[in-house]
């Protein structure tokens, strides 16, 4: 007797598919070293992995429908995330403003406008990649616990920020705090537009560095 199982019902596969993401993230993470920091492709790969992983996306929903909102594109306690990061947040950027003014950079850089409004979507998708699907497969496996998860996922976070020490250690603090809000919330809304929000602010007033003129020299 033939018995058609859907991915919900088969625990097994479902088991490996779930390594096997989780493999794909980290080769993903790995690539961008020699792709973007030694070989400066970062056009390319920045541009491989928003089509792939979108499309993933796209294919995961389409075999099960339930897929977008488990990974935690949902509603469900997004009001939580809100209020746990938002005063986190706006502390972060007033510190971040003040460290760039001890500095002596421009505070008011129009530069800063397309990047807050762009970074948010890059930040959203690597919080599914690195939070939703790392994060969320290591519990969803039921082999880790909690401290293992998370400092897995903060590893991975920081060592991808390769080779800015200060970068690696604030997206590993970071990864810290947004893996235990998405294992408690499990919801990536708020966690992906705040990491480009504080990202934004991080590049600009404490490295000093202006994204929105390499993402112009990327295209020049």
């Amino acid at each position: 007797m033939l018995v058609n199982l859907s991915e919900q019902d088969s625990p097994l596969p479902n088991q490996g598919l779930k390594k096997l993401e989780i493999g794909a993230v980290v080769l993903t993470g790995l690539l961008k070293i020699p792709l973007m920091n030694w070989w400066d492709l970062k056009l390319p790969y920045i541009l491989s992995v928003i089509l792939f992983w979108s499309g993933y996306l796209y294919w995961r929903t389409r075999k099960n429908p339930s897929f977008f909102r488990e990974v935690g594109f949902s509603k469900v306690n997004h009001w939580q995330t809100f209020k746990m990061l938002t005063p986190l947040a706006l502390l972060s950027l007033l510190v971040f403003a003040l460290i760039g003014y001890s500095k002596g950079y421009l505070l008011l850089n129009w530069h800063i406008l397309p990047i807050v409004l762009l970074y948010p979507v890059w930040g959203l998708l690597q919080q599914f990649l690195v939070v939703g699907i790392v994060a969320g497969n290591l519990s969803d496996l039921n082999r880790y616990s909690t401290f293992w998860i998370v400092g897995i996922t903060a590893f991975i976070f920081g060592i991808v920020h390769y080779p800015f020490p200060i970068l690696m250690a604030g997206t590993f603090l970071l990864a810290i705090l947004y893996t235990l809000l998405y294992l408690r919330w499990r919801n990536l809304w708020w966690l992906g537009f705040y990491h480009g929000i504080v990202g934004c602010f991080f590049y600009f007033y404490v490295m000093g560095k202006d994204p929105y003129a390499e993402l112009m020299l990327l295209f020049g």
